[in-house]
């Protein structure tokens, strides 16, 4: 079994990435995020902590949203590994975008794809997208289980060319002791 932290990255990545619907983050015909313009294999405006480069003068990542797990403290039981863990995701919209869509208004789309749709769902229904209550199955991978997705706080970093605005998220993941 491998360790957890990498595998719960690539839910995320998934899981936002995956959020190809009507009004999604990574709609294929009118998406919410840019997709990066070194080609499809650096991404789609969801990245690990850091963007890849633009080797193209000119070209705007934004808007875009990053992730990291900033965060994994202890809280063993008699006979169980427990291991909460903070997630942070900033969102980034251009100020002055380039096709003139408001960016407020796009910020505010992205952020509620992020946050998902778990309060639209019934009592025990997973949410259809978004983070919020999502619980990624890391199990196969790690021998670890991965509880909900628990919303934490918002800030906002804005400066003089993007809006910035960072969403917070909690997690628990766990493994019982043979």
């Amino acid at each position: 079994m491998s360790h957890f932290l990498p595998t719960l990255e690539l839910k995320i990545l998934a899981r936002l990435t995956g959020d190809t619907g009507a009004g999604g983050l990574c709609n294929a015909t009118t998406p919410l995020l840019v997709v990066h313009p070194n080609g499809s294999s650096a991404g789609i405006g969801v990245y690990n902590t850091t963007p890849p480069a633009v080797t193209t003068a000119g070209l705007s990542l934004l808007p875009m949203v990053t992730y990291e797990i900033v965060e994994v403290t202890n809280d063993d039981g008699f006979r169980e590994k427990g291991r909460p863990c903070v997630v942070v995701l900033h969102v980034h919209v251009p100020r002055s975008p380039p096709t003139g869509y408001n960016a407020m208004l796009r910020g505010a789309a992205i952020l509620a794809r992020i946050e998902g749709d778990w309060e639209d769902q019934p009592a025990g229904t997973a949410p259809t997208f978004g983070l919020e209550r999502f619980k990624p199955d890391i199990s196969a991978a790690t021998g670890w289980v991965a509880d909900i997705f628990e919303f934490q706080g918002y800030m906002t970093a804005h400066d003089d060319t993007a809006y910035h605005w960072i969403y917070t998220l909690s997690i628990r993941c766990s493994k019982p002791g043979v």
